[in-house]
């Protein structure tokens, strides 16, 4: 380890400028820093002047020569590079800091998470900055165990205000399909031929029936308000569900705090009038999954600290501000009981709960840990009968981040050009949503089949998750036949992400479109497939 300038002829790693009272010093503090399982950084300035093995075995290195002499801020990954040269500065200043949760990338592109804890270190020769670096894999793995438990935990709270929030617009659905179907079979009937009809009778029959139909339109426009309804609350159960957890990119921390919102709208009607105050903010780079996790539990914690029958006066204010660094901040307000200022300092910590006989003690503490693996800060405000707020501060995306991919705009656009399209779905209802010249195939292995033998086809509509073969297998080998082919594949999903559904849809191009299907966003996917 070499610290300070050395004279003219020293041997490489032997600092002769300096006493020997402090290379004894140095050499004893090296030889510490070797012995520690924690991974070991020694900077000057902006350079390293030594690692520990515990550090190159950490970020795959063969030797700490590839590491000695480059700046720290290089092994960090970009999104933390801004906050860790904050620390830096303030430890070259002599300033204690707090401990920073980060991510570091290793030598072969691997992001590490990892937990920095640093101080300076006084010497004859200036100031040496020691950084401790402690793997946080193991511990993430577990984290991602109690983050599951606790979603567990929550969909038990919400599961009948759930119920509830499907039933009534599946209610009004059904109801009006059900007039709808009754209707139009009356109106079939009615319009029948009948012996001694005259022009007269016939207009008079038609004039009746169109006046009908209207009432059978609106009522199946209503039944599709129902079924939106649902399909939005879907969309809002699989964010929150944490199939694609691990799944990060730009997103707006709005529409995650409104998915929250409508989770837990059952729960918080009753308790609260809910005010939104969104200010404009920057994309975070984040899971949608455990940042709805976090917004979905401080909504519940703000709707639990209000009385049962006190819902009129009480309110629960959501908002989204920019602060002056450029960061995303959310504040949840409640003008409940509010929090006595010991237990504000504990809030956070694992198992410890102001709730009496209910609670795991565990749901802030989640909280924590997702904002922290974010870059971020959370923090508590609140007095004893004053209410409380939670402020969570997530980093900006930088702007060179990529942005998510943009979602076709849904016009009604030109009459579909007719063309041959395949069906790839086990379930056979899906045809009817296309009106084209429509192959179906619910035995996935037959469509590859179709291929194999020559047919070709505008558009392949294949679903991704089926019991006999799944789309991706399906893809693979309709590429391997024709490539042209492949291209034209439309992935349909319901939304049940495993991991390598994840990882095969960021790796190809292909359109995909959710289930429930909204058939104006098909019908714009398929006329960009046959442009």
């Amino acid at each position: 380890m070499t610290v300070g300038s050395e004279r003219p002829g020293t041997p490489a790693g032997e600092v002769g400028a300096e006493p020997d009272g402090a290379r004894r010093t140095l050499a004893m503090l090296q030889a510490l820093v070797d012995r520690l399982p924690d991974g070991v950084i020694l900077c000057e300035g902006q350079r390293i002047v030594h690692v520990n093995p515990s550090l190159v075995a950490l970020l795959g290195h063969a030797s700490a020569d590839t590491l000695v002499g480059r700046d720290p801020l290089g092994l960090v990954a970009t999104r933390w590079r801004p906050r860790a040269a904050e620390r830096l500065v303030q430890l070259e200043a002599g300033a204690a800091t707090p401990p920073l949760d980060m991510t570091m990338v290793a030598r072969d592109g691997t992001e590490v998470p990892v937990e920095g804890r640093a101080a300076p270190l006084p010497l004859e020769t200036g100031t040496v900055v020691l950084l401790i670096v402690r793997d946080l894999r193991e511990r993430r793995r577990m984290e991602a165990q109690l983050l599951q438990i606790d979603r567990m935990a929550s969909m038990g709270t919400l599961a009948a205000g759930l119920a509830h929030e499907v039933n009534n617009p599946l209610g009004v659905t059904l109801a009006n399909v059900g007039f709808a179907v009754d209707e139009a079979r009356r109106l079939d009937a009615d319009l029948a031929p009948r012996d001694g009809d005259t022009q007269a009778d016939l207009a008079s029959r038609l004039a009746l029936a169109r006046a009908r139909l209207r009432g059978v339109a609106d009522a199946l426009q209503e039944g599709r308000n129902g079924v939106e309804q649902v399909r939005s609350l879907v969309r809002d159960l699989r964010a929150f569900s944490g199939a694609d957890e691990d799944r990060r990119g730009p997103l707006d921390v709005r529409r995650v705090l409104e998915s929250s919102i409508n989770m837990g709208y059952v729960a918080l009607r009753n308790r609260a009038r809910i005010v939104k105050d969104y200010a404009e903010v920057p994309m975070v780079d984040g899971s949608e999954a455990r940042l709805a996790q976090v917004f979905l539990n401080l909504l519940l914690n703000a709707a639990e600290a209000i009385p049962d029958d006190e819902g009129a006066r009480h309110e629960i204010r959501v908002g989204t501000r920019t602060d002056v660094h450029g960061r995303c901040v959310v504040e949840v307000t409640d003008t409940g009981r509010g929090i006595a200022p010991e237990d504000a300092r504990r809030i956070f910590d694992p198992f410890f709960t102001t709730k009496q006989g209910s609670g795991t003690g565990l749901g802030l503490s989640i909280c924590m840990s997702v904002v922290s693996a974010h870059g971020g800060d959370i923090a508590v405000e609140g007095a004893p009968g004053r209410g409380t707020t939670f402020r969570v501060t997530l980093p900006g995306v930088s702007s060179e981040a990529p942005r998510p991919r943009p979602t076709p705009r849904v016009t009604s656009g030109p009459p579909l050009r007719r063309g041959r399209l395949l069906v790839v779905d086990d379930e056979p209802m899906m045809a009817r949503a296309v009106e084209h010249e429509v192959t179906t195939a619910t035995d996935p292995r037959a469509a590859v089949d179709m291929v194999r033998s020559g047919a070709r086809f505008d558009v392949i509509l294949c679903d991704l998750m089926m019991p006999k073969m799944s789309g991706m297998d399906v893809y693979e080998q309709v590429v391997a036949l024709d490539a042209d082919q492949g291209r034209r594949m439309v992935f349909m999903t319901g939304g049940a992400f495993t991991a390598r559904v994840v990882e095969f849809l960021e790796s190809v191009d292909n359109p995909r479109v959710e289930k429930p299907i909204d058939r104006a966003a098909l019908h714009a996917i398929i006329r960009a497939q046959m442009a």
